[in-house]
């Protein structure tokens, strides 16, 4: 199998960005390769020959003239192996279409000057379609766009499984469009195109997002609009069949209302009275300027349904039912409904239940925002997650299509509820459909259940970005910190996190700060200017770029190295005493205190000082690493240097105490010393993070950094203070966090609502615990020195009362799988590592045995039992 820019079938390549070629999954032992790339007239547009041993390649193909057009090309890989036998491979890949920008945009007329204040009334949502003439000859492609989302159908059949389908960014900057394969959806004569639009981020509601933040003042916005294409690409070249433009038909769709953060409102009957849309509706289609952004092929992968759930319980409660379910759900909620005459359903979702009640403060996104009197709800109202449907007689089916909700309860009432026969009620989790890249098992299942418990809450959590929770659902770059190395370590992640650092570059500020988040919906709580995020949120930027080439070799020409000069040109020109106090500390910590009714993580200002000296100390290492060619950068280098040790003794100056700690001597101030390497006696430093663990009764308080940083930081021989951690029965721990049976993480460890206000139940933040699964008991940890994952650390731990774990994880390289056994006498411990990866073996009493087999070495090593 052949990767082309992350996908085996790629229909829309940019030969004028690098390439990225994968073939690491066929498995093939290597000790050179060969490279051509040919159109279908057989002319070369590239060759490369190489001895390498690595399964992958970045490449820049040359651009033709033939490329202001698609074309396919052909790609022939041949393999040499040590006996230099050629193992022969051949695949195809299509250009980007460039014509794509000649469609217009177009969208119904409706009312152009709309207000906010209209905004929650009823009006059916947009439907464009085209009839057009297809031939048999000839490859035939859609390349389209729908803001905010979109489904397609052609010929009355969706072409895809999709749901909530446009990449959410910041569409002023750039705007994802989607290209098809369209030919088995085809027939010969005339088709129809039908286009479904919703409202999605690109038409949000007026909410007040945490009271205050209105999403449509903050985000890029416009009416639901299209933009498509489809053309066939021959040997003759591209031919445009139809493209959007003014003659599309407009009609009308049957949800009335949708919002990604509310739900829908759904009509079901064949006939809605026009007076009750109380919005202007003009079924004329006309062509606008549409968003400004960049038209950029997605390359991501799309949202779609998951893991289907089942009701746990159905119970008959007041004037409704009350459905449960066995886990918190991120996604889509679906039931059968048969009326015996029309009748009005309407569904409300919560993550908690108190007092037999819905208990909606773990959800609550924020406030309406605008008059919504004619369904209950005024300016200051809270935004609950509900559906409203409006059933027509007989049997009506319904699944959500255009948001998600955040639940474990469901609560339907009617007003003709005798009337309504409720079957097949079901959920399903919808997420951005990630590859996993691992495996875990282990004889300890509650670490099992903890593992999976991680990759649940991360999936809930992922909707074509990075998000903190279903009740704000923002890309916060301090989170994508803290979570980045469980991430890699739970999915294929390379696509996904080079399209977060393209949202953060897109938002980057005039003078080069970096966003709290991306796409930037306003906040920017302790941020030192105008539009930057705090320090520890800054830190998003330097921090995926260093993952990516650590685990997946990203070549540095494919960072903005402006945006990065930039970003420390910013970071430079502040002083200590000023930007030491921009940053929000070690949150989610359990010593946190509420001053001046704000949540303030203990130790915040030696913490948000230490973040100043991490974003230096990070651009430091990523300037050492790429290629510096101009005495510009050699001057940014030397001014990081001598900022970095200055920024260092203001530390110790600051907050250094002489008994070995800074400020008062917490958890988080120890491991954000510890991470900075600013302690002047780092094994002190470290001894006495150690003791406070012990005298904390091995409860690790630190906040979402600090954790994150604990399972790098512990050294092995007091990996027992993590497990115990990890595997810890009393509160707090997680497993008091996941007893209730929600099976999800949540925001907090603490159960306090005076400290932590209406903490979500859905949250990924403390799920960084991941990567020290595989570190420690499956030996498995790709070095903080590796670039493509080329170097790897194996030194497991094996704990006491465990007999076995077992595991793998795909990296760039190829698959590495690990495995141990408890023997009698002795620890049995395998590991088979692609033969491009070097191993470094830990410092451990063992017998190796080394096999080679094609693509990997095998080691088979035995860890005397201690005593034996």
């Amino acid at each position: 199998m052949i990767y082309i820019n992350g996908k085996l079938d790629n229909n829309s390549v940019d030969t004028s960005e690098l390439i990225d070629i994968n073939w690491s999954e066929m498995e093939i032992p290597q000790t050179g390769y060969q490279l051509i790339i040919m159109d279908e007239n057989g002319t070369q547009v590239f060759n490369e020959e190489k001895k390498s041993n690595i399964p992958f390649v970045n490449i820049v193909v040359s651009p033709l003239e033939k490329d202001k057009e698609r074309r396919k090309l052909i790609l022939k890989l041949m393999i040499y192996n040590e006996l230099d036998m050629i193992n022969d491979y051949t695949t195809a890949f299509y250009t980007i279409n460039k014509q794509l920008t000649n469609a217009n945009w177009i969208t119904r007329k409706d009312n152009p000057i709309e207000k906010e204040y209209e905004f929650y009334k009823d009006k059916p949502n947009i439907v464009l379609s085209k009839e057009f003439i297809n031939s048999d000859d000839g490859n035939t492609f859609l390349d389209i766009c729908g803001l905010g989302y979109y489904n397609v159908l052609i010929n009355g059949k969706a072409i895809n499984s999709y749901y909530l389908n446009s990449d959410v960014t910041n569409y002023d900057k750039a705007v994802y469009f989607d290209t098809y394969k369209i030919d088995d959806f085809l027939n010969s004569g005339i088709n129809t195109i039908t286009v479904v639009l919703a409202n999605g981020w690109y038409n949000s509601a007026p909410i007040l997002l945490l009271k205050k933040y209105n999403v449509r003042k903050q985000m890029s916005t416009g009416k639901p609009c299209l933009i498509a294409q489809i053309s066939k690409v021959g040997k003759n070249g591209q031919q445009v069949i139809t493209q959007t433009d003014s003659s599309w038909k407009s009609n009308l769709g049957n949800y009335l209302f949708d919002n990604i953060y509310i739900g829908e409102r759904i009509n079901f009957r064949e006939k809605y009275p026009q007076e009750k849309w109380k919005r202007e509706v003009d079924c004329h289609t006309v062509c606008i300027p549409g968003p400004s952004g960049s038209l950029i092929p997605s390359r991501i992968p799309k949202i779609n349904r998951g893991k289907k759930h089942e009701p746990k319980s159905i119970l008959k409660m007041g004037k409704g039912y009350l459905i449960e379910f066995d886990q918190i759900i991120s996604g889509h909620f679906g039931c059968e409904l048969t009326a015996s005459i029309a009748s009005d359903i309407n569904i409300k979702y919560a993550e908690v239940l108190t007092n037999n009640e819905l208990d909606y403060a773990s959800s609550l996104a924020g406030y309406y925002g605008a008059d919504a009197t004619d369904y209950g709800y005024k300016e200051d109202s809270p935004t609950i997650q509900e559906d409203t449907l409006f059933l027509a007689k007989g049997k009506n089916e319904f699944e959500n299509q255009f948001t998600y909700h955040s639940f474990k309860f469901a609560y339907i009432t009617s007003n003709n509820l005798e009337a309504i026969q409720i079957e097949n009620i079901h959920a399903y989790s919808v997420h951005t459909a990630m590859e996993s890249s691992s495996t875990f098992t282990c004889s300890n299942k509650w670490l099992e259940e903890l593992h999976n418990a991680a990759i649940e809450t991360k999936l809930n959590n992922i909707h074509s970005y990075y998000e903190d929770c279903p009740r704000e659902r923002l890309g916060y770059g301090g989170d994508i910190v803290a979570l980045i190395e469980s991430q890699v370590y739970s999915f294929e992640s390379k696509l996904l996190l080079e399209k977060v650092l393209n949202d953060f570059e897109l938002e980057q500020s005039s003078d080069g700060g970096i966003t709290q988040t991306a796409p930037f919906m306003g906040i920017q709580t302790h941020g030192p200017s105008n539009k930057a995020g705090s320090l520890g949120w800054q830190y998003v930027y330097p921090t995926i770029i260093r993952k990516l080439m650590k685990h997946y070799g990203t070549p540095e020409q494919k960072f903005n190295k402006d945006s990065i000069n930039k970003h420390i040109t910013y970071l430079l020109n502040f002083d200590y005493d000023y930007i030491k106090h921009c940053c929000l500390g070690d949150w989610g910590s359990m010593e946190t205190t509420i001053i001046k009714g704000k949540e303030t993580p203990i130790d915040k200002e030696f913490c948000s000082a230490v973040f100043f000296l991490l974003n230096l100390q990070e651009y430091y290492l990523l300037l050492s690493e790429l290629n510096i060619e101009n005495t510009e950068e050699l001057e940014l280098i030397k001014n990081l240097s001598e900022k970095i040790a200055d920024t260092k003794d203001n530390i110790v100056k600051d907050f250094y105490n002489e008994k070995g700690y800074f400020q008062t001597g917490s958890q988080s101030s120890y491991l954000f010393a510890l991470k900075a390497g600013i302690c002047p006696d780092y094994q002190l430093t470290y001894n006495q993070f150690i003791s406070q663990i012990v005298s904390d009764n091995n409860v690790v308080k630190a906040g979402i950094f600090g954790m994150s940083w604990l399972y790098e930081i512990v050294e092995k021989k007091d990996y027992k203070y993590i497990y115990n951690w990890l595997c810890s029965r009393e509160y707090p721990s997680y497993y008091s966090m996941l007893e209730s049976g929600n099976g999800i993480l949540s925001e907090y460890f603490i159960e306090d609502k005076d400290k932590f206000i209406n903490s979500s139940k859905n949250h990924a933040m403390f799920s960084s615990y991941t990567p020290w699964f595989f570190h420690a008991l499956l030996g498995i940890e790709i070095s903080n020195r590796a670039k493509n994952s080329d170097k790897l650390t194996v030194n497991p731990y094996f704990p006491e009362d465990m007999e076995f774990a077992k595991g793998s994880l795909k990296t760039s390289r190829g698959e590495i799988t690990s495995s141990w056994s408890r023997k009698p006498k002795f620890i049995e411990f395998e590991i088979t590592v692609p033969k491009s990866i070097d191993i470094e073996l830990g410092l451990m009493e063992k017998e190796v045995e080394c096999v080679s087999r094609g693509f990997y070495d095998k080691y088979r090593i035995r860890y005397a039992i201690k005593g034996e």
